[in-house]
């Protein structure tokens, strides 16, 4: 039985899409999708209105315009395009090890099942076709998946183009990935796209601990690069969704570190004592800093960004200046640092 399209979306894409058409007087969501309010009721942000028009959930949405805006665009569309579609891995039953191998292979020490994804395509698409089914025999990956990803792909890039945020010459879509092989940004736009599906790491006597930002114990799923891990560089994973069988998984995750916390993440909130000072995103994820004047840098940058990124959405036909431009790739940057460390509040 196939149920009817609008049951099988997610409700923000649906509160999103109908938006266009004055369907509905409220909207979820309000940090993920900002809105302005007027005296004849509510009307979709630029932001909003873009994620609106790619046809795709509203996490994602916001995922792919933030790749458009800090010059990532291609490897973040393919992360996209395998999180709207079923993964291109395939764990044979008897070959569950070997599976597993191949997808750590890909990832390398990047700890993040969605830069797996992106390699396995990447590698794939460069391929002949014959070189490429056995490429995905070799990976355990499905060489239909794959074709699939291939047009999910041009059609978010198309959808870009159309709305002025990536442009069709080809010395612009050169810019466009001009970050693209700068794997903490495409990490940290990962963050972005899908906070707030963060889980905590405790490490215990018996391993790790993983808890959500609503309080649930969960555990990841034996198919991530990330189960069966006895050490973390990070405590914080990003995940893109969580399931029952019969214990509570979260599926396809990448740690990430607390910079991209600090910056893509939600409402900081800064408390100073004598001996320390931290901030903490959303009152859950609490960050120790160093050097206090770091962190009133950090907040300053986070403000500058969303100033940016307004800016950007708003007038998408305009060229980005050298002063936006300066303030993308410092961001860039500073996320191959690490300034915070966790909490012990």
């Amino acid at each position: 039985h196939q149920f009817p399209a609008m049951m099988r979306m997610n409700s923000e894409t649906i509160i999103t899409s109908n938006k266009k058409s004055n369907y509905f007087e409220t909207i979820m969501e309000e940090d993920l999708l900002p809105i302005d309010e007027r005296d004849d009721g509510y009307r979709l942000s630029p932001l909003g209105y873009h994620i609106g028009q790619l046809p795709v959930d509203v996490r994602l949405g916001k995922m792919i315009i933030l790749g458009a805006i800090f010059q990532c665009i291609d490897p973040i569309v393919t992360i996209a395009a395998c999180l709207s579609n079923k993964s291109p891995f395939v764990i044979p039953l008897y070959e569950t090890e070997a599976a597993t191998q191949a997808k750590l292979s890909l990832a390398s020490d990047t700890r993040s099942d969605h830069i797996a994804m992106l390699r396995a395509y990447e590698y794939w698409a460069s391929k002949s076709e014959y070189e490429a089914k056995a490429f995905a025999r070799k990976y355990f990956l499905s060489h239909n998946t794959l074709q699939t990803l291939k047009f999910t792909r041009l059609q978010f890039l198309d959808q870009l183009t159309v709305s002025g945020l990536l442009k069709s010459n080809t010395r612009a879509f050169m810019n466009a990935n001009a970050n693209s092989e700068n794997i903490a940004l495409i990490k940290a736009i990962i963050c972005a796209g899908l906070y707030p599906h963060v889980c905590r790491i405790r490490m215990v006597k018996k391993g790790a601990r993983f808890t959500t930002s609503d309080g649930l114990k969960v555990n990841i799923h034996p198919s991530s690069v990330n189960a069966n891990q006895k050490q973390f560089a990070s405590n914080w994973l990003v995940y893109h969704e969580r399931v029952k069988s019969p214990q509570l998984f979260v599926v396809e995750t990448t740690m990430v570190s607390p910079v991209s916390l600090v910056l893509f993440g939600g409402k900081l909130n800064i408390t100073e004592t004598k001996r320390s000072a931290s901030i903490s995103v959303d009152d859950w994820i609490k960050l120790e800093v160093t050097e206090r004047e770091t962190m009133y840098l950090l907040e300053k940058l986070k403000n500058n960004l969303d100033s940016l990124l307004l800016q950007i959405i708003e007038q998408p036909q305009e060229e980005i200046d050298a002063k936006q431009a300066e303030l993308i790739q410092s961001t860039a940057s500073l996320l191959k640092s690490e300034i915070l460390v966790d909490s012990t509040i």
